[in-house]
């Protein structure tokens, strides 16, 4: 799910700019665009997380129970965990609120 602020940011563009992108991108949903636009943040945080620990050195990767070898993998890892913990914080939070539900919790994925 995007925050507040990137479907504001998709919000604002989409009327100016939707339709004057050509027909390809003026025809697709809006939340095509919004899916797309996160995906690419997402490449993007991940690819900055890789340079930034590209730049230890092995020994300090080993501190933190990674190796320059399989950095890649450690990084996939780091976003799974990352992801299971917001999915279970998430069904907390669809459990324990009493509030009435507009929206059902999606399924899990993967």
């Amino acid at each position: 799910m995007l925050n507040g602020r990137t479907n504001t940011v998709i919000d604002r563009w989409w009327p100016m700019h939707g339709s004057a992108c050509g027909s390809d991108v003026a025809e697709r949903p809006k939340t095509s665009l919004q899916d797309a636009y996160r995906n690419w943040r997402e490449e993007r945080d991940i690819s900055a997380i890789e340079q930034a620990l590209g730049q230890l050195s092995e020994r300090q990767l080993n501190l933190i129970g990674m190796s320059r070898k399989t950095l890649c993998g450690d990084v996939s890892g780091l976003i799974d965990r990352a992801e299971a913990g917001r999915q279970i914080v998430d069904e907390i939070l669809y459990i324990v609120d009493d509030r009435p539900r507009r929206v059902p919790l999606p399924p899990p994925t993967g």
